[in-house]
């Protein structure tokens, strides 16, 4: 088990998912502000793959957004996904990421800490990716596989609330198009999926590695700025 409860712990996370992401995956100042507060709220506690029983139900949480939004996400719209979720009878044992990111590598963070659900070390993707299919761990792929989706934001005047249920593919691109329609992003909390599953086709360990290599380029930073935190990361000090 992994214990977030410093502020360092969310730089490193950071650093190092944005390092994986390359660069992708949102905006590190935005994932910062996300992590300091998930630590402020009493902090995370990450389970690894071998912690987590193959029978758990985790959900994914992302953000949705289209291209050209200036928005944010408001911090109480991730946890209200997951209520809302919960409140339509699915079952959330574990949390997991999308993707590694300069945003994404912590979200789920401050849902874990307000509702108490630990986060699995189990990201959908181990770097950051341009398709909601491409975090979905080839789950389009089964036929047999119902997607659950709840998507939380704001327009400039309305409360946005949605839950959609049915095909992967077409629930994603519903999501994805009121996004774009509303220039807002959505926090959604998508897809139960069973954590054998996700054992098996997501990233186990990518919040891990983020960590280390996190933690590598924050001490470079930090302790010496003029050494090149490559180095660090390769082992070379």
């Amino acid at each position: 088990m992994i214990i977030i409860d410093e502020t360092r712990h969310v730089k490193a996370a950071v650093y190092g998912g944005a390092f994986l992401g390359g660069c992708g995956g949102g905006s590190i100042e935005k994932e910062l502000r996300l992590g300091e507060l998930a630590v402020k709220l009493g902090g995370i506690k990450i389970l690894e793959a071998h912690e987590v029983d193959d029978d758990d139900i985790l959900i994914t949480s992302s953000a949705v957004g289209g291209p050209s939004t200036k928005r944010e996400v408001k911090p109480s719209l991730f946890i209200n996904s997951i209520r809302v979720l919960e409140e339509c009878g699915v079952k959330v044992n574990c949390l997991v990421t999308a993707e590694n990111g300069g945003f994404n590598t912590v979200n789920g963070w401050v849902q874990s800490a307000a509702l108490e659900i630990p986060v699995a070390d189990i990201p959908c993707n181990g770097r950051a990716h341009p398709t909601i299919l491409m975090g979905s761990m080839g789950l389009h792929r089964d036929p047999k596989y119902t997607s659950i989706q709840v998507a939380v934001g704001e327009d400039e005047n309305n409360r946005i609330s949605v839950l959609v249920r049915g095909n992967l593919t077409w629930t994603s691109r519903i999501i994805r198009e009121i996004s774009v329609s509303t220039d807002s992003i959505l926090a959604v909390a998508r897809n139960p999926v069973k954590a054998s599953y996700a054992k098996k086709h997501g990233a186990p360990g990518a919040i891990s590695m983020a960590l280390k290599i996190g933690e590598a380029i924050y001490k470079s930073l930090r302790e010496d700025p003029g050494e090149a935190p490559l180095e660090r990361i390769l082992g070379k000090n």
